[in-house]
């Protein structure tokens, strides 16, 4: 049963981290589409939402790598 618990997290995690994968590369296409047709304004708010969903990536891949140690070591 444990191990059931376990794996429908590793999968609602990876679900989460595709989505997130998903919004940063909108991100990244709105940037080169604002910048195609020259409104600054919006590739500057796209940049901070490019950043935004980067930290995000990283924080679910790092947090979740380190989740998986610790279970392995108890």
């Amino acid at each position: 049963m444990n191990r059931d618990i376990h794996d429908h997290a590793r999968q609602a995690n990876h679900r989460l981290i595709t989505q997130v994968a998903s919004y940063y590369n909108e991100a990244r296409e709105n940037i080169a589409f604002y910048k195609e047709i020259n409104c600054i304004e919006l590739q500057e708010l796209s940049r901070s939402h490019l950043l935004h969903w980067k930290e995000e990536l990283r924080s679910l891949i790092f947090n979740g790598i380190n989740h998986t140690d610790e279970r392995s070591a108890s």
